[in-house]
Order: structure tokens, then sequence, then C-alpha cells
């Protein structure tokens, strides 16, 4: 966690999802308070598609995650979806656990946005209402230019069936492009260092 005047910055990866989150929030939460704070999410849109069996969720998540001492954040139905993947119990041993050692499971791809996700995002908006807390949810700075047509009319459509839309204010309109030749990858900058330390202005 990287403090700097009056906001911090509590980095997961995309793999690990809305669920590193909560753990990092109420993690925070029991130690410092959140009384009329304001967090902001920033994700990228393709994560709300991204299934519990993608490639680096073991390493991302289940390893620094997964633990016996935040066991209590985790659902049922969330259990039972890491417990089929090869090995979890297996990731709070010591040489696995700092070591790049992942099982090998088939990948799930999936073309819509996935309910357990927004199941911990609805437990992060009860969360903020019996903390006296705000959370909203922001894109990145920009986006591949590739998604530029892209709607996400069912990831629209889910925000509204959860009952998000004060969480999601704003964020489908924020979208802002880049070409290809500015990314690494198809999400990754070449060089994000060129857009400052606060680029979003939080």
């Amino acid at each position: 966690m990287d403090e700097k005047k009056d906001y911090c910055t509590m980095t997961t990866t995309a793999p690990a999802s809305v669920y590193s989150v909560y753990v990092l929030m109420e993690n925070f939460i029991t130690n410092n308070g959140c009384e009329n704070d304001t967090f902001y999410y920033v994700i990228h849109p393709e994560t709300f598609y991204t299934s519990l069996k993608a490639k680096y969720f073991y390493n991302h998540f289940v390893k620094p995650f997964y633990t016996f001492e935040n066991r209590n954040y985790f659902t049922p139905a969330f259990n039972d979806s890491v417990q089929c993947i090869p090995y979890w119990y297996a990731a709070q041993l010591p040489f696995i656990k700092i070591s790049d050692i992942q099982p090998t499971f088939p990948v799930q791809t999936t073309h819509f946005p996935q309910p357990i996700i927004f199941d911990y995002l609805k437990l992060i908006d009860s969360l903020s209402t019996k903390q006296n807390f705000k959370f909203r949810i922001k894109p990145p700075l920009y986006l591949n230019e590739s998604l530029k047509n892209t709607n996400y009319s069912d990831l629209r459509k889910t925000v509204q069936q959860y009952g998000l839309e004060e969480m999601f204010a704003g964020y489908f309109d924020s979208f802002k492009y880049l070409p290809q030749s500015e990314f690494k990858d198809n999400v990754h900058y070449k060089d994000p260092e060129k857009f400052g330390e606060n680029p979003l202005n939080l």
C-alpha cells in the first residue's frame, strides 16, 4: 500500500478481480477505519467478464489472498468455485507460495458479465452503507481503440439488475481510447509514466 498525503493506493491485478479488492478493503477498514472516505476502484470493462478459472488466478489470488486469515470474507459459492481449482489447498505451503508454480487447468473463457463478480460488488455496496463510505468504479485512463465500438450493453444491464447504478455513475461515459501502437498488448501501456502520478485526478 502506497500512502501519499490524504490518499492511499491499494493495488491488485485483473485476475484477482474484485475479490481481492473486497479482502483489502475489509482489512483496511479493520485497521484504519473509513467513515466518510471515498474508495475508487479502477477496472477495465473486460475484467467483468473474467471467470475464476482465468489463467493467472492461482498465482494472483489463491496464493496471496485465499488464506486462513481471510476465510470469513468468502461466500460458500466462491469457496466452491475456488476449490474446483487443482491444488488450491497447497497454495499456502511456503515453497509453493513464493514460487511461480501454478497448476495446469482448463482456462474458462466467458462472454458475459460474471455474476460472482457482481455478488462481491453487492457485498462492497452493503459494506459501504454499514461503514458510511463511498465506493466508485472508474475505467482505466485509456482503453485500446479496438474496443471503441463495443457498447457493453450486457454489462450495463447487469449493473442495473444489481442496483449498482450509483457505484457505476459516469463509468461508461468516461471511456477514452488510444491506438494499438500505445500498448504493449491489448491492455498495458508501453509508457505509463508519461501520464503522470495521478492521471485520473482521483
